[in-house]
C-alpha cells in the first residue's frame, strides 16, 4: 500500500512536472507574444509620431498656401481693378481718336480762313501805305 501511494505520488509529480513544463511553455510563447506586440506597439507609435510630424507638416504648408492665395487674390483684384481702369481710359481716347476727323476738316477750315485774312491785311496794309504815299504828296504839293 504505500509502495501503490508512492507510485500514484510519483505519477502525480510526472504529470505535475509536465503540467508545469507546459505551463512554463505556454508562458514562454505569451512572453514572446507580449514582446512582439511591444514591438508592434512601437512601431505603431513611431509611425503615428511620423504621421503627426506629417500632418503638423502638411497644416504648415496649407497656412502658407492659404497665405499665398490671399496675396495672389489681392494681386488679382488690383490688376482687374487696373485693367477696368485702362479700359475706361482707353475708350476715353477712342472717343477722343472719334472726333479727331471733325476737328482736322475744322482745322482746315479754320487754316484757310487765317490765310484769306492775312491775304485782306496784306491788301489792306498795301492800300494803307499806296494812300499814305499819296497823302504825303498831296501835302507836299500843298505846301
Amino acid at each position: 500500500m504505500l509502495v501503490l501511494r508512492y507510485k500514484q505520488l510519483e505519477a502525480k509529480l510526472a504529470e505535475s512536472e509536465r503540467n508545469n513544463a507546459l505551463l512554463i511553455k505556454k508562458i514562454e510563447e505569451l512572453n514572446n507574444l507580449i514582446n512582439e506586440e511591444g514591438i508592434k506597439r512601437s512601431k505603431h507609435l513611431n509611425e503615428l509620431d511620423n504621421s503627426g510630424r506629417e500632418r503638423q507638416a502638411l497644416e504648415e504648408k496649407l497656412v502658407h498656401f492659404t497665405q499665398q492665395i490671399e496675396f495672389m487674390s489681392r494681386k488679382i483684384s488690383a490688376y482687374e481693378q487696373e485693367i477696368a481702369a485702362l479700359k475706361q481710359k482707353v475708350s476715353e481716347l477712342d472717343a477722343q481718336v472719334r472726333t479727331i476727323p471733325g476737328l482736322e476738316s475744322k482745322i482746315q477750315f479754320l487754316t484757310s480762313q487765317i490765310e484769306r485774312f492775312q491775304q485782306i491785311i496784306q491788301e489792306k496794309d498795301l492800300t494803307i501805305q499806296k494812300l499814305q504815299a499819296d497823302l504825303a504828296n498831296a501835302n507836299k504839293i500843298a505846301a
